[in-house]
């Protein structure tokens, strides 16, 4: 576990620092050298973005963060959507 105040209101950007923070804590917990492989991040939308996703992957990590434009980006859900 780790735990940071950053003085901004979108703390995504912060990711990758806390995910190095937290392997570190869990490394010492544990007496792994990889101890967030195999486990599940749930972050909330804030946290999207393609280099937080690549860097949970590169530690074994499955993370699960909405993406909130990908209506946007889906040709068909728009259609059936916005008519």
């Amino acid at each position: 576990m780790a735990a940071n105040a950053y003085g901004t209101v979108c703390e995504g950007q912060h990711f990758t620092d806390m995910l190095e923070k937290t392997e570190a804590s869990m490394r010492t917990i544990k007496g792994k050298r990889k101890p967030l492989a195999g486990s599940v991040m749930l972050g909330d939308n804030a946290y999207f973005s393609e280099d937080n996703l690549q860097a949970a992957k590169k530690k074994g990590m499955e993370a699960i963060i909405p993406d909130e434009q990908f209506r946007n980006r889906d040709v068909d859900l728009k259609k059936n959507i916005w008519g």
